[in-house]
């Protein structure tokens, strides 16, 4: 029986180190010509989908490989780079995945049919080919199901980014001039050239997409629903278009309507760590605490190293009284990111109640720096800034 086990776990430890060959060269397959077309640094994320936190790096010039020890995840990889303007430079980035994956598979049969190997090698090397040849076609047949990075972004499999982008063939320049503005984070420029579209009746898919994500950018949430409930009307709504206007009628304080939304999405996604984190902020906004907590130990049971869910664990556990709970899980927030400022300004808050003062003052002072907007901020530094120019 120990033999069997013993085998079994060759055997599984063989499938995973054969996976995360394939998805390696899936993914310099995008990395190669997105180096060729982009000045700035690619990154391979291997193990996970842009999470890069407790990854060995390796550095090659302006290729950056993150290895992370992920036993679930060694089918996961991604290769991601600035934004490419030139419509066939995109393309050939996009297939260059399948490419790769196809090319392996092909010179791994060869090699295989030019050489009399046993039943062992000829074993491994048949895994070998489906393993390439599963990269090939899950990633070449286009789907409609996103996948959700590490940021909370959204990305698809390689066939529909090339469907996505081919639908984009005919539209006019100003789309692609506008796309531009937007990579380069000049929304006013690529909102006037969108909404001059709209004018001239090129009501497309992708220029109401891309005008909404100008809108939010820019922080018009009005304008962002308006446009969304007229699309809406037009389209079926996909899982990311509900959970895109949840987060807009949380931004104009309609939690009650987001709540419906983000439902929505979870409905069809319930396992989406980020749909999970927005319901719980939309929750302990109409302080529903308990479901708050639900959903934000959900959203990091679901995204392992996912900082966000247990710093808003601790605002809401400081919120409910549980100070030394709250404690717990914003000490968790803060050793996964540091950069957490609502993690920080609460710490700050906990330490100032336990009168240390300098530990109190460095984590305020560490919110005000990462930007923390919490009310109250200025007043707890200066009253503490006080306090230690006194007692020196």
């Amino acid at each position: 029986m120990i033999t069997g086990i013993f085998y079994a776990l060759i055997g599984i430890a063989i499938i995973i180190l054969m996976r995360s060959v394939t998805t390696f060269v899936h993914e310099m397959g995008h990395a190669i010509p997105a180096l060729l077309f982009t000045k700035d640094d690619v990154i391979v994320c291997l193990g996970s989908y842009a999470d890069v936190s407790g990854s060995k790096a390796i550095k090659i010039g302006r290729l950056i490989i993150y290895f992370r020890l992920n036993v679930f995840g060694w089918k996961i990889g991604l290769c991601s780079h600035k934004p490419i303007n030139n419509y066939l430079h995109e393309m050939i980035v996009i297939l260059g995945g399948p490419f790769a994956s196809l090319c392996l598979a092909i010179v791994t049969l060869i090699l295989v049919l030019g050489n009399n190997l046993n039943d062992g090698l000829m074993s491994l090397a048949t895994l070998f080919i489906l393993s390439t040849g599963f990269d090939f076609f899950t990633n070449i047949i286009p789907t409609n199901n996103a996948l959700y990075l590490f940021n909370g972004n959204i990305t698809y499999n390689d066939g529909q980014q090339f469907v996505n982008l081919w639908r984009k063939s005919n539209l006019p320049e100003a789309f692609f001039k506008a796309k531009e503005a937007f990579n380069n984070e000049d929304y006013k420029t690529a909102k006037d050239l969108l909404e001059s579209l709209i004018d001239q009746n090129y009501i497309k898919d992708n220029i109401n997409r891309l005008l909404i994500d100008t809108y939010i950018k820019l922080g018009e949430f009005d304008n962002a629903i308006d446009n969304m409930t007229k699309y809406s009307s037009e389209k079926k709504l996909k899982t990311e278009d509900n959970a895109k206007i949840a987060y807009i009628f949380y931004e104009l304080g309609a939690y009650e309507k987001a709540l419906n939304y983000i439902d929505n999405a979870i409905h069809y996604d319930y396992k989406n760590a980020f749909h999970l984190y927005q319901r719980g902020l939309i929750k302990e906004k109409l302080e529903d605490y308990n479901g708050a907590v639900i959903d934000y130990r959900a959203a990091a049971t679901y995204n392992e190293g996912y900082a966000d869910p247990y710093a808003s664990m601790g605002r809401v556990y400081f919120a409910m009284g549980e100070k030394a709970t709250a404690k717990e899980f914003l000490d968790i927030a803060i050793q996964l990111d540091n950069n957490q400022p609502d993690a920080h300004y609460y710490l700050g808050k906990y330490y100032d109640d336990k009168n240390e003062t300098q530990s109190a003052y460095d984590h305020f002072l560490q919110a005000e720096k990462l930007g923390c907007k919490e009310h109250g901020l200025e007043f707890y530094l200066a009253n503490l800034d006080s306090d230690l120019k006194n007692k020196s």
